[in-house]
Protein backbone atom coordinates (compact mmCIF):
# COMPACT_ATOMS: atom_id res chain seq x y z
CA UNK A 1 0.00 0.00 0.00
CA UNK A 2 1.44 2.90 -1.12
CA UNK A 3 0.84 5.13 2.26
CA UNK A 4 1.98 2.73 4.39
CA UNK A 5 4.87 3.25 2.40
CA UNK A 6 4.77 6.79 2.04
CA UNK A 7 4.33 7.10 6.02
CA UNK A 8 7.50 4.80 6.63
CA UNK A 9 9.43 7.54 4.10
CA UNK A 10 8.31 10.41 6.56
CA UNK A 11 8.46 8.92 10.11
CA UNK A 12 11.13 6.39 9.95
CA UNK A 13 9.03 3.97 11.33
CA UNK A 14 5.95 0.94 10.90
CA UNK A 15 2.23 3.11 11.39
CA UNK A 16 0.26 1.83 13.57
CA UNK A 17 -2.64 1.43 12.13
CA UNK A 18 -4.56 1.02 8.75
CA UNK A 19 -8.00 2.28 7.19
CA UNK A 20 -10.12 2.60 3.73
CA UNK A 21 -12.27 5.21 3.74
CA UNK A 22 -14.33 4.45 0.84
CA UNK A 23 -16.07 6.98 -1.61
CA UNK A 24 -19.87 7.05 -1.18
CA UNK A 25 -22.29 8.40 -3.89
CA UNK A 26 -25.93 9.20 -3.15
CA UNK A 27 -27.93 9.04 -6.85
CA UNK A 28 -30.73 11.07 -5.68
CA UNK A 29 -29.20 14.11 -4.05
CA UNK A 30 -26.47 14.22 -0.99
CA UNK A 31 -28.90 15.91 1.09
CA UNK A 32 -32.41 13.97 0.85
CA UNK A 33 -31.64 13.21 4.07
CA UNK A 34 -32.31 16.19 5.45
CA UNK A 35 -35.88 16.69 4.53
CA UNK A 36 -36.64 12.94 5.72
CA UNK A 37 -36.25 11.13 2.63
CA UNK A 38 -34.95 7.72 2.39
CA UNK A 39 -30.90 7.63 1.97
CA UNK A 40 -29.56 5.71 -1.08
CA UNK A 41 -25.80 6.21 -0.27
CA UNK A 42 -23.78 3.32 -1.46
CA UNK A 43 -20.11 2.87 -0.99
CA UNK A 44 -17.99 2.28 -4.11
CA UNK A 45 -14.31 0.35 -4.68
CA UNK A 46 -12.63 3.88 -4.35
CA UNK A 47 -11.71 6.19 -1.46
CA UNK A 48 -8.81 6.58 0.56
CA UNK A 49 -6.13 4.77 2.50
CA UNK A 50 -4.81 6.15 5.44
CA UNK A 51 -1.91 5.02 7.43
CA UNK A 52 -1.72 6.79 11.04
CA UNK A 53 0.37 6.70 14.50
CA UNK A 54 -0.42 8.48 17.68
CA UNK A 55 1.89 11.55 18.76
CA UNK A 56 3.56 11.66 21.41
CA UNK A 57 2.88 15.38 21.98
CA UNK A 58 -0.61 15.63 21.74
CA UNK A 59 -0.79 17.78 18.08
CA UNK A 60 -2.09 15.98 14.65
CA UNK A 61 -0.34 15.93 11.24
CA UNK A 62 -1.68 15.08 8.04
CA UNK A 63 -0.35 15.18 4.66
CA UNK A 64 -1.39 13.89 1.35
CA UNK A 65 -0.05 12.04 -2.07
CA UNK A 66 -1.07 13.13 -4.87
CA UNK A 67 -2.94 10.53 -6.99
CA UNK A 68 -1.79 9.45 -10.24
CA UNK A 69 -3.87 12.27 -12.61
CA UNK A 70 -2.66 15.17 -10.39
Amino acid sequence: MKCQERFQEIYKREPEALAFCPYRVCPIGAHSDANLGKITGLAIDKGIHIAYSPKLNGSNWASTIPSPTD
